[in-house]
């Protein structure tokens, strides 16, 4: 069996994982989708999870605005709309957390076609994570009962490194700025 997926094969079984996690873990009742629709907000906030195999290496990370990660993170939690958060690092926790769901659900759904997927740890970005050259790419745009953000998929399908650096500076760095 190849162990080569195309990227097309990927950010479907993320447009599929992502639908799965809106309705389970979010609750939401409404998911809209559109292939390439990137994101053009400036500040944005993510994480990644790394899903690693023999001959292939694939990146898949869930990218916000900044109220959008934090809606997105009420929602985890269970919480009202409007209830405030007490820390930044509640909202990256809960960012990580969805990243790791959605990667689960992607490797699930990746596994025949690519046996031995193991999947690393989330990585939290504040700004653009710039792919490397040999790495393929595609952003899914989605919306969870109104909420905006971003899936992204970075695929090598060679083994070699998929994100070269990230662009932006910390969110720290950001607001010292």
């Amino acid at each position: 069996m190849s162990h080569v997926a195309t990227l097309s094969e990927w950010i479907a079984a993320a447009q599929a994982a992502a639908a799965e996690v809106a309705t389970t873990a979010l609750c939401c009742g409404e998911t809209h989708s559109a292939v390439d629709a990137g994101p053009a907000a400036e500040s944005l906030f993510g994480a990644y999870v790394p899903l690693v195999a023999a001959d292939c290496q694939a990146q898949i990370g869930i990218v916000a605005e900044w109220p959008a990660c934090q809606a997105l993170a009420r929602a985890l939690f269970g919480m009202d709309p409007d209830t405030e958060l007490d820390a930044e690092s509640d909202v990256a926790d809960a960012l990580g957390e969805l990243a790791n769901m959605l990667a689960g659900c992607v490797k699930t759904r990746m596994d025949a076609r690519v046996p031995g997927l193991n999947t690393g740890l989330p990585l939290c970005v504040s700004g653009h994570v710039e792919p490397s050259s040999c790495s393929e790419h595609a952003t899914l745009g989605l919306s969870f009962d109104g909420v905006l953000l971003s899936v992204v998929v970075l695929l090598s399908p060679n083994g070699e490194a998929v994100s070269a650096r990230a662009r932006a500076q910390t969110r720290a760095q950001t607001k010292a700025g």
